[in-house]
């Protein structure tokens, strides 16, 4: 009996789904960050290491046992993060049989196992990326500093810094931070008590389910119409390298996938006169999947190749 492993490394969580290929069965595991940008080198080994282990030891299986190994890792942007993950890798036992990418493939693959298209990643942070025959052209997504337009970490931001100055008395109050969870009773003390709740990119981040939630609100309705025209300029910049004159456009992460922003998202691509040219899709699959279907893909090609 044989495996594929396949690993979706976020900046909030990672998946790992470990297929029985003869059974045609799933079984998956969820962890903590693989990040390295935002936890460090050797949390991300430690965490890899422990749950590898944790879901081979679940079917008394070794490293052996697993014809391929597939993974997609958020912070995997340059061939020195390539380098990098290997090195992790190969330190925990993952030696032979495997393929390192941006964990944005991953997602795409969940919808489009064999065909090209265009995705949108946008969760912890976001990214875009266009699959043409060979050519992959990559947009956004080198880092929450610099890039990452449109995803939880910049509108997390966003409404984080009127809040923050709305508690400074420089800022007009919106009804949403009549919403905002109290830990003091003046506006000083809140506004410590929330840079020191919200000191981490995944916290930040988690801002944004909240303002989701208060769309009706000003300052949340603003803040999200401006993320997706952030995101827009990624799906323009997709759609000017995809030649095909229709061609399908995956939705994943938790922000792109949420309903209020994928209509959003739906109505600036009619604006935009693009709407004959994609098909947007949003990925209720989980992005681990994906690689799975990469792993199946490979082996079929080995398997006829002998």
């Amino acid at each position: 009996m044989g495996y594929i492993l396949s690993v979706d490394g976020g900046g909030s969580k990672t998946l790992y789904c470990l297929y029985e290929i003869e059974n045609d069965y799933k079984e998956y595991i969820r962890g903590d960050s693989t990040n390295y940008k935002n936890i460090g080198i050797d949390v991300v080994k430690s965490n890899l290491e422990k749950n590898i282990n944790e879901i081979m030891n679940k079917k008394n299986i070794s490293f052996q046992d697993i014809k391929y190994f597939v993974f997609g890792f958020s912070s995997c942007d340059t061939a020195e993060d390539y380098k990098l993950f290997k090195k992790i890798l190969e330190d925990i036992g993952v030696k032979e049989n495997f393929v390192i990418m941006n964990d944005a493939e991953l997602a795409f693959r969940a919808i489009c196992p064999f065909e090209d298209g265009g995705v949108i990643v946008s969760g912890t942070g976001s990214i875009g990326f266009a699959f043409d025959d060979k050519k992959v052209v990559r947009v956004g997504g080198w880092g929450k500093e610099l890039s990452d337009l449109g995803s939880g970490y910049w509108i997390g931001r966003k409404f984080l810094e009127k809040y923050i100055l709305y508690l400074e008395g420089m800022e007009e109050k919106d009804k949403s931070f009549d919403k905002v969870e109290i830990f003091a009773d003046n506006r000083r003390k809140q506004l410590e008590k929330i840079v020191e709740k919200y000191n981490t990119t995944e916290k930040i981040a988690s801002i944004a389910k909240f303002v989701i939630k208060e769309k009706d609100t000003l300052l949340c309705e603003k803040i999200l119409d401006e993320a997706v025209v952030e995101l827009m300029k990624m799906v323009k910049q997709i759609s000017k390298n995809i030649k095909k004159d229709k061609y399908t456009l995956v939705l994943s992460g938790g922000v792109a996938v949420n309903e209020i922003v994928t209509v959003k998202i739906k109505e600036k691509i009619v604006q935009c006169g693009l709407e004959n040219k994609i098909k947007l899709v949003a990925n209720k699959y989980e992005p681990v999947d994906g690689g799975i279907n990469i792993g199946l893909n490979y082996l079929n090609k080995i398997s006829k190749w002998w």
